[in-house]
């Protein structure tokens, strides 16, 4: 099996901070093992260059193509230089307890802003992504469309993810301001938002509602094993694993964010939910 790691890094120019981005890195169980074979015999300092030469490689190539990625698509003029920083929660996570416990992570901590092993591990998205606040809250999470439409609904019952939410949980669905080119969906996908839209569930495609909260649902569990749904066959990284869904009765527009990890809705909790219904499938002709 293969994992999808994020791996966050810091980019200058000429000596200035430009910003912090995430890099993801496909590693095999094997890899995952190699890693913990070496960090069990204490060879490990916590650095990412300490890590075994194959699994740093990779790592450090990951990086370096992102960071092409971020020079060219924001025209970065300028000296480059990137600071990885320390090993993610979801590499951690994958680790046996016994040899977690072995790091050194003082300066893990100290630059995830926690103080200990359960903190980290808790941690899963970015702390500029948290809000505080004494306010109640519904976690939330930015799909695309169709996506998202499909899970509100009830019909996608996997969501295919790189990162982990630090708890299985109910969330708001929010449809996010960009939408996937019809031209790029499957032919299972085009029937199923064709058959829908015959039964009045849906609208036509370019209609599907955007930039707003159009539902919640259960996250029951997170897996890296295969799934037998449709929605996450083929997927090798990170599912949640979906229940429960609802409709909004009223879709909640000007909280949505655009960004890939969880956020904060205030003024919503669990106990406090706006008027929804589950979407009736009866007789929908949907793929197995």
């Amino acid at each position: 099996m293969t994992h999808k790691i994020p791996f966050d890094y810091g980019l200058y120019s000429d000596k200035n901070h430009v910003g912090n981005f995430t890099a993801y890195v496909n590693l095999s169980d094997k890899q995952i093992k190699e890693s913990s074979d070496f960090i069990a015999d204490g060879h490990f300092t916590g650095e990412l260059e300490d890590l075994p030469g194959e699994v740093f490689d990779k790592i450090r190539d990951a990086i370096f193509n992102d960071v092409g990625k971020n020079v060219r698509k924001n025209k970065i003029d300028g000296e480059i230089a990137i600071q990885p920083f320390h090993l993610s929660p979801e590499f951690i996570i994958l680790l046996p307890e016994e040899v977690y416990r072995k790091i050194d992570m003082e300066s893990i901590f100290e630059e995830r802003g926690v103080s200990s092993i359960e903190e980290l591990l808790e941690k899963a998205e970015p702390e500029e992504v948290k809000e505080k606040s004494d306010a109640p809250f519904m976690k939330t999470l930015a799909i695309r469309q169709p996506w998202a439409s499909l899970i509100a609904c009830g019909v996608k019952d996997i969501e295919c993810r790189d990162s982990m939410p630090t708890k299985c949980r109910k969330i708001f669905v929010a449809a996010s301001g960009s939408k996937v080119p019809w031209n790029e969906l499957d032919g299972m996908v085009k029937n199923t938002l064709a058959n829908l839209e015959k039964a009045g569930i849906l609208p036509p495609y370019d209609k599907l509602p955007q930039k707003c909260i159009i539902g919640y649902v259960d996250i029951v569990n997170v897996t890296f094993d295969p799934v037998e749904s449709i929605w996450g066959r083929d997927w090798d990284g990170i599912k949640y694993v979906l229940e429960n869904a609802h409709e909004l009765d009223e879709y909640i527009y000007g909280k949505n964010k655009a960004t890939p990890y969880f956020y904060n809705t205030e003024g919503f909790d669990e106990n406090n939910l706006p008027a929804a219904h589950k979407v009736d499938l009866t007789g929908i002709d949907l793929p197995k």
